[in-house]
Protein backbone atom coordinates (compact mmCIF):
# COMPACT_ATOMS: atom_id res chain seq x y z
CA UNK A 1 0.00 0.00 0.00
CA UNK A 2 1.35 3.43 -0.94
CA UNK A 3 2.22 5.83 1.84
CA UNK A 4 0.49 9.18 1.96
CA UNK A 5 2.70 12.11 1.02
CA UNK A 6 3.21 15.07 3.33
CA UNK A 7 2.16 18.43 1.96
CA UNK A 8 3.82 21.82 2.37
CA UNK A 9 2.29 25.15 1.32
CA UNK A 10 4.94 26.95 -0.75
CA UNK A 11 2.89 30.06 -1.56
CA UNK A 12 4.75 32.07 1.14
CA UNK A 13 8.21 31.30 -0.34
CA UNK A 14 8.41 33.15 -3.70
CA UNK A 15 11.62 31.52 -5.00
CA UNK A 16 10.41 28.02 -4.17
CA UNK A 17 7.01 28.81 -5.69
CA UNK A 18 8.73 29.92 -8.92
CA UNK A 19 10.68 26.65 -9.10
CA UNK A 20 7.59 24.56 -8.37
CA UNK A 21 5.59 26.39 -11.06
CA UNK A 22 8.42 25.85 -13.55
CA UNK A 23 8.41 22.09 -12.86
CA UNK A 24 4.63 21.95 -13.08
CA UNK A 25 4.52 23.77 -16.43
CA UNK A 26 7.38 21.85 -18.03
CA UNK A 27 6.16 18.45 -16.81
CA UNK A 28 9.78 17.39 -16.20
CA UNK A 29 11.31 16.35 -12.90
CA UNK A 30 14.02 18.46 -11.26
CA UNK A 31 16.82 17.23 -8.98
CA UNK A 32 17.59 19.56 -6.07
CA UNK A 33 21.27 19.66 -5.12
CA UNK A 34 23.52 21.25 -2.54
CA UNK A 35 27.32 21.23 -2.79
CA UNK A 36 27.19 18.74 -5.67
CA UNK A 37 25.11 16.33 -3.60
CA UNK A 38 21.68 15.29 -4.82
CA UNK A 39 19.14 15.90 -2.08
CA UNK A 40 15.68 15.45 -3.54
CA UNK A 41 13.70 15.04 -6.72
CA UNK A 42 10.87 17.45 -7.46
CA UNK A 43 8.34 15.76 -9.74
CA UNK A 44 5.17 17.31 -11.16
CA UNK A 45 1.87 15.79 -10.12
CA UNK A 46 -0.02 14.03 -12.90
CA UNK A 47 -3.22 15.94 -13.42
CA UNK A 48 -6.45 14.10 -14.04
CA UNK A 49 -7.54 14.33 -17.65
CA UNK A 50 -10.89 16.00 -18.18
CA UNK A 51 -13.75 13.65 -18.89
CA UNK A 52 -14.52 13.21 -22.55
CA UNK A 53 -17.74 14.66 -23.77
CA UNK A 54 -20.36 12.05 -24.51
CA UNK A 55 -21.70 11.98 -28.02
CA UNK A 56 -25.37 12.72 -28.29
CA UNK A 57 -26.06 10.23 -31.05
CA UNK A 58 -27.72 12.93 -33.14
CA UNK A 59 -26.61 13.00 -36.77
CA UNK A 60 -26.13 16.54 -38.00
CA UNK A 61 -26.48 17.52 -41.70
CA UNK A 62 -22.70 18.00 -42.04
CA UNK A 63 -22.05 14.44 -40.86
CA UNK A 64 -21.03 11.97 -43.58
CA UNK A 65 -23.53 9.46 -42.19
CA UNK A 66 -26.35 11.88 -43.12
CA UNK A 67 -25.80 10.83 -46.75
CA UNK A 68 -26.86 7.31 -45.79
CA UNK A 69 -30.24 8.42 -44.44
CA UNK A 70 -32.92 7.09 -46.76
CA UNK A 71 -30.50 4.76 -48.52
CA UNK A 72 -32.70 1.79 -47.56
CA UNK A 73 -35.35 2.93 -50.02
CA UNK A 74 -32.88 2.89 -52.91
CA UNK A 75 -31.44 -0.25 -54.47
CA UNK A 76 -29.09 -1.86 -51.94
CA UNK A 77 -25.44 -2.46 -52.80
CA UNK A 78 -25.08 -5.78 -54.55
CA UNK A 79 -21.57 -6.61 -53.46
CA UNK A 80 -20.64 -6.65 -49.75
CA UNK A 81 -16.94 -6.88 -50.64
CA UNK A 82 -17.14 -3.25 -51.84
CA UNK A 83 -18.10 -1.97 -48.37
CA UNK A 84 -14.91 0.11 -48.13
CA UNK A 85 -15.71 1.84 -51.42
CA UNK A 86 -19.23 2.62 -50.22
CA UNK A 87 -17.91 4.04 -46.94
CA UNK A 88 -15.26 6.09 -48.75
CA UNK A 89 -17.96 7.49 -51.02
CA UNK A 90 -20.12 8.38 -48.03
CA UNK A 91 -17.24 10.21 -46.31
CA UNK A 92 -15.93 12.03 -49.40
CA UNK A 93 -16.92 15.71 -49.42
CA UNK A 94 -19.28 16.63 -52.29
CA UNK A 95 -17.02 19.59 -53.28
CA UNK A 96 -14.53 17.27 -54.95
Amino acid sequence: MARAHRTIDVSAVPELLRIVNEVSESGESLILTSANQELAVLTPVKRARPLRQRKTGIIMPDDALWKLVGAATEAPPTDASRKHEYLAEAYTPRDQ
